[in-house]
């Protein structure tokens, strides 16, 4: 637990027994300078202290250790990148990697294992140190978020360190899917999927960011189709919408399917060639992906449009989000003659929503966090995913 802040310290009751027993049993091996101090560079952290204000050279002496506490770095720098949709939930989960992984703790100073969660005995110091890409689980949840800091006991000091290379991401929301049906009645295109959201904080902490701490974004909307029999004569037409395009995010969102292929869900023309390479080429496309930092193009369409008063036009797949640019919803299909053969087109469907950079599991724990350096998608607060 943390050493008192006053009257008298013991060597082995105090000092050793929050920092653990050196093999010269003296206060100079608690500098970091002396030849048995282990661990004081770790991940992005440098020079570390035992603990914020115990000498790292010359003098020092018990006075020193008033207040102070075992310091732990739990590691999300090492090795290639995690994402929460390959890895799981547990393992994407500071608290947990602690408590289950003391391979990936390091106790600074190192002159004592890291006690478990159970034994806790009061107040320590957790850095969670953030140095590769960490990505989250793209099911559209935006409370769903990629690296979660975990509850703690009380008295813990909590720092989320993100270095330079360290980016937590939240995936992109995949591109809405374009109608299914153009002839009577025609149904609308399909929402793009949310964005999820990147930090996760349930105990409040200072974030302190050299990296990117980023939000995924939301997927375009699909576009919609329509038909036409103008002035009600035997020649028909029809367009199908396109798919939207992938949010960027990671992972990143996937772009909406290209449209159906019946004369029902997919494009017609005269000739009767629906059914033929040159019939399928009228069909909407699909959206692009997205990738890690862009939004994926929405899917081109196939108009009827000879240039007169005639015409039928899907709706083009919203573009996905990224950080320049928004998430789009799907075009709705334009229509010269809607008859009660073919009625007016629905609208295309709704943009996702982003995901936010941090997610506070309660005003509370917001009120009580620090946030350093910058964010890209904003704040929410409520129950963590």
């Amino acid at each position: 637990m943390t050493i008192k802040s006053t009257g008298s310290l013991s060597f082995l009751n105090d000092i050793e027994s929050e920092f653990g027993d050196t093999s010269t049993r003296s206060l100079g091996s608690y500098r970091s300078s002396d030849s048995n101090f282990q661990n004081k560079n770790v991940g992005t952290l440098s020079n570390l202290p035992l603990d914020d204000g115990i000498p790292t050279s010359g003098e020092i002496k018990f006075s020193d250790f008033y207040g102070k506490k075992l310091n732990m770095v739990v590691d999300y720098y090492s090795g290639g990148t995690e994402i929460k949709r390959d890895l799981g939930a547990t393992t994407m989960n500071a608290r947990n990697r602690y408590n289950n992984q003391p391979s990936k703790v390091t106790v600074v100073g190192g002159f004592r294992a890291r006690p478990a969660l159970n034994a806790w005995q009061g107040g320590k110091r957790v850095i969670v140190n953030v140095n590769k890409k960490i990505g989250g689980n793209n099911d559209g949840n935006i409370s769903d978020v990629a690296l979660r800091t975990g509850d703690w006991p009380g008295g813990t000091e909590l720092q989320v360190e993100i270095g330079a290379n360290g980016k937590i991401l939240g995936a992109g929301g995949d591109g809405g899917n374009p109608s299914t049906y153009i002839h009577s009645p025609p149904t609308p295109g399909f929402p793009g999927g949310n964005g999820t959201s990147a930090l996760g904080v349930e105990y409040p902490a200072v974030i302190n960011n050299n990296g990117v701490l980023r939000c995924g974004f939301g997927g375009g909307g699909g576009g919609s189709g329509g038909a036409i029999d103008p002035n009600s004569s035997p020649t028909d037409y029809g367009r199908t919408g396109s798919g939207g395009g992938g949010g960027a995010g990671l992972p990143a969102g996937v772009g909406g399917s290209k449209s159906g292929q019946s004369w029902r869900t997919g494009s017609f023309h005269p000739g009767g060639d629906e059914d033929t390479p040159t019939g399928q080429s009228y069909n909407g496309k699909a959206g692009e992906n997205g990738t890690e930092d862009t939004g994926g193009s929405g899917g081109d369409v196939f108009p009827y449009d000879p240039g007169g008063s005639v015409f039928v036009r899907g709706g083009k797949g919203g573009n996905g989000g990224d950080e320049v640019d928004p998430p789009q919803s799907g075009g709705t299909a334009e229509q010269s003659h809607p008859t009660s053969s073919y009625a007016a087109a629905k609208p295309g469907g709704a943009a996702g929503n982003n995901g936010k950079s941090i997610y506070y599991t309660n005003s509370s724990v917001q009120a009580g966090s620090t946030l350093i350096g910058s964010e890209s998608g904003g704040i929410g607060v409520g129950a963590i995913d």
